[in-house]
């Protein structure tokens, strides 16, 4: 699930048509993917998605910050 919505993005892109929102959906994933992989950690949407990987234990416990 991405982290931004892509009618948030499209609004900043200030497009309106949905034409482009295959490839918009693209950019997005691939912006979120390279900024997780820069900062070396998972990303979550919010707290918590955070909390729910804690307790599936599928997130490490440095990741939690509560």
């Amino acid at each position: 699930m991405p982290i931004l919505a892509l009618d948030m993005v499209k609004s900043h892109l200030r497009v309106t048509w949905s034409d482009e929102d295959q490839l918009i959906g693209l950019y997005l994933a691939a912006a979120e993917g390279s900024a997780a992989s820069f900062l070396n950690r998972k990303v979550y949407q919010d707290q918590a998605a955070l909390e729910a990987a804690v307790l599936a234990e599928t997130a490490r416990s440095e990741e939690h910050t509560s």
